[in-house]
């Protein structure tokens, strides 16, 4: 399976259970999310960290990996792969705020102060649900 994000790395978007699927040729995070991260990365201008602050598993998160973070939700987006916490230290909170909600991809914004929360929730066709397989 080759990679074909140019801003992002397996291992800024995956966790280590989802590293190991990848290398067995099975990817755990949509396809449509990391195409969302990258036009948000290119209206930016700027990097966008996935995997930052020394905190772990900001993309795609097992359930196992996702009950080990203090406040894990128990049916996150990010177990299904459909959610990234980001950040842009390089921009306004409002510039980075204004940039996602302009791309009108996410369907989840969650503001926290270190990051935001995205997910394409519900956004997904028949088609796309197909990814994981």
């Amino acid at each position: 399976m080759s990679w074909r994000w140019r801003y992002f790395t397996p291992e800024e978007v995956l966790s280590p259970d989802g590293l190991e699927q990848y290398a067995r040729g099975i990817l755990l995070i949509s396809p449509t999310l990391l195409d969302h991260l990258e036009a948000l990365r290119s209206k930016l201008k700027h990097p966008l960290r996935v995997n930052h602050n020394g905190l772990k598993f900001r993309g795609y998160r097992s359930p196992h990996e996702n009950y080990s973070i203090v406040g894990g939700e128990k049916y996150s987006y990010h177990m299904q792969g459909l959610a990234a916490d980001i950040s842009c230290y390089q921009v306004s909170q409002e510039q980075f705020l204004g940039a996602i909600r302009s791309l009108g991809a996410f369907r989840g914004i969650g503001i926290y102060d270190t990051f935001v929360h995205v997910d394409i929730r519900h956004s997904l066709t028949n088609a796309e649900v197909s990814w994981k397989k």
